[in-house]
């Protein structure tokens, strides 16, 4: 919103809210002296005197409750037309009545709790014409309360048409006006809190606490009847008052940017010194009190005021230019309530004009809250973006570097693959081709003994290639593809295979090296059958054990076995039990003289990199 816009408001609200006396018409009767009896609580009644009007309660109760009889004898209208007749208060009060000929044209006093306070709106009262009859004699009897500000204002008497035009203006911008301050002020106050819980931001938090708690103050113009008793209520609104010029001065040092360590601490002194003014002034009767805090309340928005123009001129900024201009008009206002409200001594019925002009610093200082709002959302827009970008390039580097750490792994397991092939090579197929040649070479007529080793060289071959098969984790295939390759072999020997292979579930490590030491353990067992115990008979068992989670191979024969005790591991029983541990598990060789050898291997299904515990093979079986 523009500077000239605010400004006409601002304008406009100020020459609305000012006493409208001079708007009364000319045909009437305006009353400024009347015939008082007052009678103060805990005293005998004063005798009947002329006061000025208007008449304030506190100036002449001694800070006491108490109630006031005026008495005003009504001239006729001259030039008045034939209307009903009305009598127009700007202000009366705490509670009141009024006669006319000794007829009550108002509520009856008695029927009003001493919490109403009907001071705080204009008055318009309606006398019927048949009550009227010259020289009428007007009664009006208030009931105040101490330091309430209660009393009576002029009177103004005449016609009820012209009087009510009157009343309607001044009602409208008093109460009307002080409902619309109330309606802004909440509205922008949860407005703010709202984005306080978006984004927890100090400022957000205290202005919108600031015009809530001014909304109450503003507020009370606007009930007749408080919730609380005099003079708690009194307290109360007194000390919001503080509170929101407090709260008023710590907002504007956070959007000028100025802090000092000293604040906290200053802060709460000006709290607990807001408390003690307000139930000394209202609660103890020291009001001068409060009327001396209200003098240092403006030297503080003073302060911040000087301090604004001097940051505005340093930053150029356009809402510290908003702020500091704001800041000077609410400044200037509050000089003009606090002389013309509490240090004048006929102010009774002057409107305070701080209420209105509230509405400009509330404005403005909604217009710089959602400035910031939308600034710090874009900013934090920006971070994020930001941050996914960092986010998405890091993961495109982590992909490339997986990627990377995978190739190395293919290469290194290729690698590997390729040492295991040569080792096998030399160590199978080399071994047996080299046996197979120097046969020849020691005895060239030694042709079957030739043949046997490069058919053995063969089978180590065919055996190799079988591994390097994708297997798909099936451990039944691997072990039945063994079975087809040596089934020539052992009839040749004259050897019975009796196989017992359950179905066993996929197999997580069947890479193929594993194959392959499956291949050699087994085929380790099967020629130490058929080489040294002569077995003629050898049976293959495997199974799946849920328990344990493992496979278990067992390979037993008839042979002529050996007594473990007796025997010292040879190299073909070390590299069954070595190969077995490569692979994760446990082999177990168990043998008895003239009855046979059983060679039991358990295999776990987990990785080797979540296998913490080694597995015992006997409890496989």
């Amino acid at each position: 919103m523009p500077l000239p816009i605010l400004m006409a408001l601002i304008l406009a609200c100020l020459a609305a809210s000012s006493d409208l006396s001079a708007s009364v018409p000319d045909a009437m009767i305006t009353i400024r002296q009347a015939l008082a009896t007052v009678a103060v609580d805990g005293q005998a009644s004063s005798n009947p005197q002329v006061v000025n009007l208007p008449y304030r309660w506190d100036g002449f109760s001694g800070q006491r409750d108490g109630r006031a009889l005026f008495q005003i004898r009504l001239d006729a209208l001259n030039d008045a037309r034939d209307e009903p007749r009305a009598i127009y208060l700007t202000r009366i009060g705490n509670q009141f009545e009024i006669r006319i000929n000794g007829v009550l044209v108002s509520l009856p006093l008695d029927s009003q709790s001493a919490r109403f306070d009907l001071s705080k709106a204009p008055r318009l009262i309606t006398v019927p014409q048949a009550l009227l009859r010259g020289g009428d004699l007007l009664e009006i009897t208030i009931q105040a309360q101490a330091l309430r500000r209660g009393g009576l204002s002029v009177i103004h008497f005449g016609v009820d048409g012209d009087l009510r035009r009157a009343f309607g203006q001044a009602y409208r911008w008093r109460i009307m006006g002080s409902l619309i301050v109330v309606c802004i002020s909440s509205v922008l106050g949860l407005f703010s809190l709202l984005l306080w819980s978006q984004q927890r931001v100090p400022l957000f938090l205290l202005f919108g606490l600031a015009e809530l708690i001014w909304a109450f103050r503003v507020g009370d113009v606007l009930i007749d009847e408080p919730p609380l008793s005099w003079p708690a209520w009194g307290v109360a609104v007194a000390f919001a008052y503080a509170l929101y010029v407090g709260l008023t001065a710590r907002i504007i040092m956070l959007v000028l940017d100025v802090e000092r360590d000293w604040f906290p601490l200053a802060w709460r002194a000006y709290l607990l010194i807001s408390a003690g003014v307000s139930l000394a002034a209202f609660a103890q009767g020291y009001l001068i009190l409060w009327t001396t805090w209200l003098g240092f309340m403006i030297g503080l928005t003073l302060l911040c005021a000087g301090i604004a123009i001097r940051v505005t001129w340093r930053s150029r900024r356009f809402e510290h230019v908003m702020l500091t201009f704001s800041l000077w008009v609410g400044v200037l206002v509050g000089i003009r309530d606090w002389v013309y409200v509490w240090l004048k001594p006929d102010a009774f019925g002057d409107a305070s004009w701080v209420r209105y002009v509230s509405i400009l610093f509330c404005l403005t200082m909604g217009l710089i809250i959602a400035d910031r709002y939308t600034r710090a959302d874009r900013e934090l827009r920006v971070l994020n973006q930001t941050l996914a970008d960092r986010v998405a390039e890091r993961e495109r580097q982590l992909a490339a570097s997986f990627e990377q750490t995978r190739e190395a792994v293919q290469q290194a397991a290729a690698l590997a693959e390729r040492q295991r092939l040569m080792r096998d090579m030399h160590d199978g197929l080399g071994s047996r081709l080299s046996g197979a040649l120097n046969v020849l070479r020691g005895n060239p007529a030694s042709h079957l003994a030739a043949v046997e080793y490069i058919s053995e060289a063969l089978e180590e071959l065919k055996l190799t290639v079988d591994s390097l098969q994708d297997y798909m984790g099936d451990l039944g295939t691997v072990l039945g593809n063994l079975r087809y390759r040596l089934q020539d072999r052992l009839k040749a020997a004259g050897v019975s295979l009796v196989w017992r292979v359950q179905p066993l579930p996929p197999f997580e490590r069947l890479t193929p090296t594993s194959v392959r030491s499956i291949q050699n353990l087994m085929l380790e067992a099967i020629a130490n059958a058929m080489r040294h115990g002569a077995a003629a008979e050898i049976t293959v068992t495997a199974r799946f054990d849920a328990e344990s989670g493992s496979a278990w191979i067992v390979i037993e024969d008839n042979g002529r076995g050996f007594n473990p005790d007796a025997t010292r591991g040879g190299r073909g029983l070390t590299l069954i039990k070595q190969r077995t541990r490569e692979l994760g598990g446990e082999a177990v060789i168990e043998s008895c003289p003239e009855r046979g050898c059983q060679v039991r291997v358990c295999l776990p299904y987990a990785s080797l990199e979540r296998l913490s515990l080694p597995v015992d093979a006997r409890n496989c079986l």
